[in-house]
């Protein structure tokens, strides 16, 4: 690698950034963080995708967040705003577009978990364009710093590479993991991926894809879990909130019975259905046989829609309509019927489509 002075560095970030960034974007807010900063540099420091940049650029000799780090930061920004001419605040926020992507100016980061090294300028100058995935240090892979410093330290894909890690295959693992998140182009549409599909991506040995998809769902699970039993569901959003992370990317519809007491708090969560509700009908004796037995006072409906939109169904409405009237029968009030699509919900009882 040849060796790169602070100047060159802010000079290829910067011409960098004119080209990837919205241009009215970037100037605008350079011009916020000057007034806003006073022309003092950000506190980078435990910035974790910048020290990730300065490491591949060897200017750090690890990624850890320590005060050796903040120092060497502190004293790269000073140094790059005097041979640069830009002032501190300036300096610090093209670093930190350059390496993370933030503010949303640049759409994608150059130097970020999967770096885009064809675009990169200081590709010359990066181990990691040089070496590849090799150039993980002894005590720095991700699994010895996530050990050491803690989840919140790492990246997405150094996350995900801990659970491919077989054997100490730390570089393989982190490449397999960056190859995954690329190609699915996101987290989240990654966590729609079957078993199958993972291995077939690249999640390779005999038990890693199982155990991706299984830490993929329940990181799912976790962002779902916003209601537990005793929690009252005072309205639609509620609903959706307790349901929108578990149904929004699944590809047939599920139907649930929400069972509530007498305060709307929840007593037990019912999967009733799964496929299309008109291939597999909802039936009252499904959903009220489970309330009954828990002496529920009333009851909340909620299923997705797997185009994404949650527009309600004629079916939907016919459906409601009719539990509701067995819901009257038996002394069980229907409160709602929530319709979970790919950004939103429809709630039935606010659109006056309830009795």
């Amino acid at each position: 690698m040849r060796p790169l002075d602070y100047a060159e560095l802010i000079k290829a970030v910067t011409s960098t950034l004119r080209r990837e960034a919205v241009q009215e974007d970037l100037t605008g807010l350079l011009r916020r963080i000057r007034s806003q900063a006073g022309g003092r540099s950000l506190e980078l420091g435990r910035d974790a995708e910048l020290r990730r940049f300065l490491f591949r650029l060897g200017i750090l000799r690890s990624t850890a967040e320590n005060a050796r780090n903040t120092s060497l930061i502190d004293d790269l920004v000073g140094k790059a705003a005097r041979e640069s001419g830009e002032d501190a605040a300036t300096v610090s926020v093209k670093l930190r577009l350059f390496a993370s992507g933030a503010y949303g100016v640049v759409p994608e980061p150059i130097c970020g978990d999967s770096p885009r090294c064809e675009a990169c300028p200081l590709a010359g100058s990066c181990r990691y364009a040089s070496e590849g995935e090799e150039a993980i240090p002894e005590g720095e892979s991700p699994a010895e710093r996530l050990e050491r410093e803690g989840a919140e330290v790492l990246s997405t894909g150094e996350l995900l590479s801990v659970i491919l890690r077989t054997r100490g295959k730390d570089a393989e693992a982190l490449k397999a993991a960056r190859k995954l998140l690329t190609d699915a182009g996101s987290l989240r549409k990654l966590a729609q991926r079957s078993v199958k599909e993972l291995a077939s991506a690249g999640a390779k040995g005999s038990d890693v894809p199982l155990r991706l998809a299984a830490a993929l769902a329940l990181a799912q699970r976790t962002a779902g879990e916003s209601r537990e039993p005793g929690v009252a569901f005072r309205c639609g959003d509620d609903v959706y909130q307790h349901f929108r992370h578990r149904l929004r990317d699944v590809k047939q519809e599920r139907f649930f019975a929400l069972l509530l007491d007498s305060q709307n708090r929840l007593l037990s969560e019912e999967l009733v259905s799964q496929g299309s509700l008109s291939a597999s009908p909802v039936g009252a004796r499904e959903i009220f046989g489970p309330a009954l037995r828990l002496a529920a006072s009333a009851v909340i409906f909620a299923h997705n829609h797997p185009s994404g939109d949650p527009e309600p169904s004629q079916d939907d409405i016919n459906l409601t309509l009719r539990l509701q009237d067995a819901g009257d029968m038996l002394g069980l009030r229907v409160l709602d019927h929530i319709v979970v699509g790919e950004s939103d919900f429809a709630s039935l009882f606010d659109m006056g489509l309830m009795k």
